[in-house]
């Protein structure tokens, strides 16, 4: 049995994850126009199954940041698959 020391908050919110992906897009900001809302890289944790949620375990300004974070994550989790939706190449 996995005592409460061993189990994070992540764990207890989605149950079993399967992958790690990166995504990108404009973080909405709705008293500013659009050409000002910030663009933004995410890594999330995936949870299993057709109705398995999500979780966003860091953002930040660059790609490379996020490969770098959504492989340190992948090896936390078991060495998750990562798969990458933004193809290197979201432009803001």
């Amino acid at each position: 049995m996995t005592s409460e020391i061993e189990t994070s908050l992540i764990e207890i919110c989605l149950g079993p994850v399967d992958r790690v992906v990166i995504t990108a897009g404009h973080i909405v900001e709705r008293h500013l126009p659009f050409e000002q809302w910030p663009f933004r890289y995410f890594v999330d944790l995936i949870e299993e199954g057709p109705d398995g949620g999500d979780a966003i375990l860091w953002n930040g300004a660059t790609h490379t940041e996020a490969v770098v974070a959504a492989r340190e994550i992948s090896r936390d989790w078991g060495n998750l698959p990562i798969i990458d939706r933004t193809a290197g190449d979201a432009t803001q």
